[in-house]
């Protein structure tokens, strides 16, 4: 019971490469406004030394390795060949 739909796709092998870096394209967008916004805050912090930047930069950090992990981009960037990992991280993900 996974609340993420799998997607079926029928089509034509270049129509789906083309959907893919679509999507690949989709997923470095969100993931470098994460980060670049996880570096300003960190630079504020840094600057100004105001906690609640911190705490911005960990809850956007949580936020972002939920993410991964949830979606399976954890399994083939940052923990590949460990499926024991990769299931213990998406059952963290979804509670």
């Amino acid at each position: 019971p996974d609340p993420q739909v799998v997607s079926l796709l029928l089509g034509e092998a270049d129509q789906l490469d083309r959907l893919q870096l679509l999507k690949a394209y989709l997923y470095g967008l969100l993931y470098g406004f994460l980060l670049a916004l996880c570096g300003y805050n960190l630079m504020l912090w840094l600057g100004l030394g105001e906690r609640s930047y911190l705490y911005y930069v960990l809850y956007l950090v949580s936020l972002l390795l939920c993410n991964v992990a949830y979606t399976g981009h954890g399994l083939m960037w940052l923990w590949p060949g460990q499926p024991e990992i990769q299931r213990a991280a998406q059952q963290h993900a979804q509670h």
